[in-house]
């Protein structure tokens, strides 16, 4: 092994400690702070871009087939893959100023939410966690009082439609597209539960 692998494992290993640190003293049910947020937000920034990098220059199709080889394999699990293209597609700045307002103000009880409901009713199927992260965000939607949001939950393609209708603020939409690639980080990455 080089020095220069030594040392990235070193380092590597010193920037997890104050990290899991909080998380030991916040192990009740991995419920999310505002410190757990500050101290994983440069991870979080990257894999944003990875991601949105992949997504942007990959066939919807293929996407499609790899989040159903990753366990993403239902109808409604699929359907939701495109809500975020929409956020993806805008620019850079545009894309860090939505970090920087999710860093600032993250909607914890949206996080702590899904991520509650997640571990209680089906944890490690990624199709329930699909299901519950558009659930809840679907919930939390400000929304015309002839749209029926019950529907909406059932059918992320006419949650689509209203978005595409412009009945859903651009605001509102990807702040909440923000949230929930976070909470697919942490229960992904940091927590390792999805």
């Amino acid at each position: 092994m080089s020095i220069k692998r030594i040392m990235f494992l070193v380092l590597s290993f010193c920037a997890l400690v104050p990290f899991n640190s909080v998380m030991e003293q916040n192990n009740a049910g991995h419920l999310i702070t505002q410190e757990i947020i500050n101290k994983a937000f440069d991870t979080f920034v990257k894999k944003v871009f990875d991601d949105r990098w992949y997504v942007r220059k990959t066939p919807d199709w293929v996407i499609k087939w790899k989040a159903s080889g990753l366990g993403y394999d239902s109808d409604l699990a699929q359907d939701c893959i495109p809500l975020i293209y929409p956020f993806f597609n805008k620019d850079d700045k545009k894309v860090n100023r939505y970090l920087q307002r999710f860093q600032n103000n993250p909607n914890l009880d949206y996080i702590n939410e899904v991520i509650t409901r997640y571990q209680n009713e089906q944890p490690a199927n990624k199709n329930s966690f699909a299901r519950i992260l558009h659930e809840e965000k679907v919930k939390r939607t400000t929304l015309p009082a002839d749209v029926n949001k019950e529907e909406l939950m059932r059918y992320p393609k006419k949650y689509a439609k209203v978005v595409k209708d412009k009945k859903v603020s651009k605001e509102e939409l990807y702040d909440g597209n923000v949230n929930g690639l976070f909470i697919k980080h942490y229960l992904e990455d940091i927590a390792k539960i999805l």
